[in-house]
């Protein structure tokens, strides 16, 4: 098992990657790569997950230089292998659509590897920032496209 100290260790240095609900987040809220990398190498547990379904985990806080509180949920795992523990994933190019404010944007074509048995998605760290990047100014739409609304009440 992962000791805290090499969690830390490995977001610092990059060594991370996202799931569908932590890519989602980390474009939303416009938060950097290089603040991950701030915030994790010095973050500490501040809930711990020793049964979780998959493998033993964590919540951890760490902040910016900035002083910009992060929430990270941790793997102290040692495997590679998706939540299922299954390691063969195919890369796919997926589409997502981000809530920013009151706007919506989807994001077409985006490199993602795909569980081969359980369907989990992950995103590499390169990916999610040049996503966060592209939507928070650095782009511009390729088209726009009108939206239909449901409503369940």
């Amino acid at each position: 098992m992962k000791t805290l100290s090499q969690v830390q260790k490995e977001l610092a240095a990059g060594q991370f990657e996202f799931s569908r609900h932590a890519f989602r987040r980390v474009v939303e809220r416009n938060i950097s790569e290089l603040e991950i990398r701030e915030a994790g190498a010095k973050a500490e547990v501040i809930e711990q997950y020793p049964q979780d379904k998959y493998s033993p985990g964590g919540l951890l806080l760490g902040f910016t230089r900035a002083g910009r509180a992060l929430h990270f949920q941790v793997s102290f795992g040692e495997s590679d292998a998706h939540v299922c523990g299954h390691n063969a994933a195919k890369s796919e190019l997926v589409s997502e659509v981000f809530n920013l404010g009151e706007r919506r944007v989807l994001v077409e074509g985006i490199p993602a590897l795909v569980c081969d048995r359980c369907g989990e998605v992950t995103f590499s760290r390169e990916t999610t920032e040049r996503i966060r990047q592209m939507v928070h100014g650095a782009g511009r739409p390729v088209k726009t496209v009108p939206m239909d609304v449901f409503a369940m009440a």
